[in-house]
């Protein structure tokens, strides 16, 4: 039996649209149900395409509150036990800074190539240097804040910094660059998990429920998103005490909140 689908079309700070495998019915039930996440501003569904628009406060909600309610309306409206999310949204794990570096490096490697003078090519060079450091700082700042530590490729850097002033930094930006940021531009898989929706019988309130995030058998290997996903929505239970799921300690396939 095939599981039902929330597909994330479109997402941004603020708004959110994603389709549903299923239809709505009650179009004004499910606007006051998904509008019981504190922080979303408006709904709308499109009945043809079987489309949900969300737009919400960022500085309140997030957007994995709304995926988590769209789901348990599914649960709601035709008492599925499991839903499968699937994005449309390629994670992009490379800084804005990448790109620069990538364009000096080969701006510069080009010039070598045309015979630009020396001195403009050790410009070139040092630009090169800078903008690839820059990047691999920025790319080092980003996992902290998601994960928590860093990828051993950032370490990469250290030969770069050794390169500076032996002739060689043009191509040990290269190097480095391809070290650093060559898995990110094969690996923006799709999100794809599925969430388990089960009534908490330990709570008498009916509201209340053990929400699940599995592993899917056909899920993209990026398992980091998965986590980041669960540990944002146990971050807004930590601040929302009128969440209507609850947390259990578990491993990855059997994380409750």
């Amino acid at each position: 039996m095939n599981l039902p689908i929330i597909y994330m079309v479109h997402e941004m700070e603020g708004r959110l649209r994603v389709k549903i495998s299923h239809p709505i019915s009650d179009i004004n039930e499910a606007e006051n149900f998904i509008k019981e996440v504190e922080g979303v501003t408006s709904f709308k569904y499109n009945d043809k395409i079987k489309s949900i628009l969300v737009n919400y406060d960022s500085n309140i909600a997030y957007v994995e509150d709304i995926i988590i309610k769209i789901a348990l309306l599914m649960k709601k409206l035709y008492g599925f036990h499991k839903v499968k999310f699937i994005s449309n949204c390629k994670k992009n794990d490379m800084p804005l800074f990448s790109y620069y570096s990538l364009a000096s490096i080969c701006c510069s490697k080009l010039m070598k190539i045309i015979g630009i003078n020396a001195r403009g090519q050790e410009f070139l060079n040092w630009i090169t240097i800078g903008t690839t450091i820059g990047a691999i700082t920025q790319h080092a700042y980003m996992e902290i804040n998601e994960k928590g530590t860093i990828d051993p490729e950032v370490m990469s850097i250290m030969y770069l910094i050794n390169s500076i002033g032996k002739g060689n930094m043009t191509e040990a930006s290269l190097v480095t660059w391809i070290t650093t940021f060559g898995r990110h531009i094969v690996s923006r898989n799709r999100e794809c998990f599925i969430i388990k929706i089960d009534k908490n019988e330990e709570k008498y309130n009916n509201n209340s429920y053990d929400i699940s995030i599995l592993e899917s058998g056909i899920i993209s290997k990026n398992l980091n998103q998965t986590n980041i996903f669960t540990d944002k929505v146990i971050e807004t239970q930590n601040r929302n005490s009128k969440c209507q799921f609850m947390l259990r300690q578990g491993n990855f396939n059997n994380m409750y909140f």
